[in-house]
């Protein structure tokens, strides 16, 4: 799964100051005015990746949504006058190229060999120092708490028991079958709620899933497992009675419905080694909503 916080750590090509990529790279988005190529989309897959970088266009598009979300976030940074100065740059530039040197190369031998620019290594530096500083900062135990309180399902092992309508589109490529699927489950959901039929008996009816027979009841998961991200996430964000909307994963489209609920007893402490990268998470998605309003994006054909 493509991942906001690895893509965070990462040092990724980018672009400076508006420098144009060298001729040749096609150009995949503007932010302010600041170009982004297709090859610095095709690092980014290789760095997440390595050499089962994917070529398929969804996440290739979904590569390119996160490069101009970190360029929104450094912006944020910079406006909130809390990113990396030139001379922490600097400083940390030297660092890099003093690395290189044990390793019996210069800074411009690794640039030739990555196809990058100092601009571009400069770039990521700055990135790569502006949000671990920022996240020194807010990843406090008090931020950290109180991110756990908001969202305890999620990290104190609660248990959910949870049932499902599954439907298979006919062809799962083809948008005009999943659209035509995603009606049907919308359609049911409302007969759900008008009391023609209750969750379990849509599933027996209408589930392609194995536990159509169970009224659709799949049992006990926990919030990272065994059920796809999309699955457990969408069902861990409601009550206990209420359904979902129709879920596109994988495996079809879902229907979910929450049966019972198990609270757990973890303390934030006890869940710290998820909760700091989920907290991060929060952290870049929010500071990029806050600032696209500011900015100026432009995706190329």
């Amino acid at each position: 799964m493509w991942s906001v916080w690895s893509l965070a750590v990462l040092c990724v090509a980018t672009a400076a100051g508006g420098e144009e990529p060298p001729a040749g790279q096609a150009i995949a988005a503007r932010v302010n005015g600041e170009p982004i190529s297709w090859s610095e989309v095709a690092d980014a897959l290789r760095q997440a990746y390595g050499d089962r970088e994917p070529s398929d266009e969804r996440r290739r598009e979904a590569a390119l949504t996160q490069l101009i979300d970190r360029r929104l976030v450094l912006a944020a940074l910079t406006r909130l006058g809390q990113a990396a100065s030139s001379q922490d740059v600097d400083l940390a530039l030297a660092q890099f190229t003093k690395e290189l040197a044990a390793q019996n190369l210069t800074l411009a031998e690794h640039c030739r060999r990555v196809g990058l620019t100092e601009a571009d290594i400069r770039r990521s530096l700055a990135w790569k120092l502006s949000w671990q500083r920022y996240l020194s900062r807010q990843l406090n135990e008090q931020n950290l708490e109180r991110y756990f309180a908001r969202h305890r399902r999620e990290f104190d092992g609660t248990e959910l028991r949870v049932a499902q309508i599954l439907l298979k589109p006919s062809a799962p490529a083809d948008e005009a079958a999943v659209r035509a699927a995603l009606e049907r489950a919308r359609q049911w959901k409302a007969d759900i709620a008008a009391g023609k039929l209750t969750f379990a008996e849509a599933a027996r009816q209408h589930s392609q899933a194995p536990s159509a027979a169970e009224g659709g009841d799949i049992g006990w998961i926990e919030r990272h497992r065994p059920m796809p991200e999309d699955f457990s996430r969408a069902a861990f964000g409601l009550a206990v009675g209420a359904i979902s909307e129709p879920l596109v994963t994988p495996f079809g489209v879902h229907l979910i419905t929450v049966l019972e609920e198990k609270p757990g007893q973890k303390t934030w402490r006890e869940a710290e080694n998820e909760l700091r990268p989920a907290a991060a998470l929060y952290l870049f998605r929010w500071l990029a909503d806050q600032e696209r309003p500011r900015a100026q994006v432009e995706r190329k054909p």
